[in-house]
């Protein structure tokens, strides 16, 4: 949907983790991004893996990125409820992607449109969510979650700067894109 939106010239810009047609699509890397795995803290299955929990500041530092920080065995963790989003979505199919080479199918017990939503399902107590280190670092953490670095190349992406190719930018969308680029994310 942005991409039609994107082409008719409802919007101007959109900020997606989305890999457009770049032949009628312009777009520039903003930064890249890490999933991790969010599970509820009152999970018994935390106390078992205490030891690859990674504190919020290592997520807001970027530390945990750090080859000494191990990614937690997620195959541990097929007997969980997982919160998902929905099958078109990215993250959804990141997330099926990671699950499938550590060797199982995750128990979906709800499929959402939002990753923040999915965060505040997790939150509140209810299962397991696959969110980005950009929601972590720029929201509210919530203390009764436990984060986990995840591996391997589907836990990684790009997040894009796209405009309609060969589409007029204005003053404002030049010097947003230059001030966003610019700044640490």
């Amino acid at each position: 949907r942005l991409e039609q939106l994107l082409m008719s010239g409802v919007i101007d810009l959109v900020i997606d983790n989305y890999h457009f047609n770049e032949s009628y699509i312009e777009q520039v890397v903003y930064q890249e991004e890490h999933l991790l795995l969010a599970v509820p803290r009152d999970f018994m299955i935390n106390r078992q893996f205490s030891d690859y929990q990674i504190p919020v500041e290592q997520i807001r530092s970027q530390f945990y990125l750090q080859e000494q920080i191990p990614p937690v065995p997620l195959e541990k963790f097929s007997d969980q409820p997982f919160i998902l989003l929905k099958q078109e979505n990215d993250t959804r199919q990141r997330a099926m992607q990671l699950c499938r080479k550590h060797g199982f199918t995750p128990k979906i017990i709800l499929a959402l449109d939002q990753q923040m939503t999915s965060y505040n399902v997790t939150c509140s107590g209810m299962g397991i969510s696959f969110i980005s280190d950009t929601l972590v670092r720029n929201t509210y953490t919530n203390p009764k979650v436990c984060y986990y670095k995840l591996e391997g190349p589907d836990a990684t992406r790009n997040i894009y700067f796209c405009w309609k190719n060969g589409k007029y930018k204005s003053r404002a969308m030049e010097e947003f894109l230059k001030l966003a680029s610019s700044s640490p994310a």
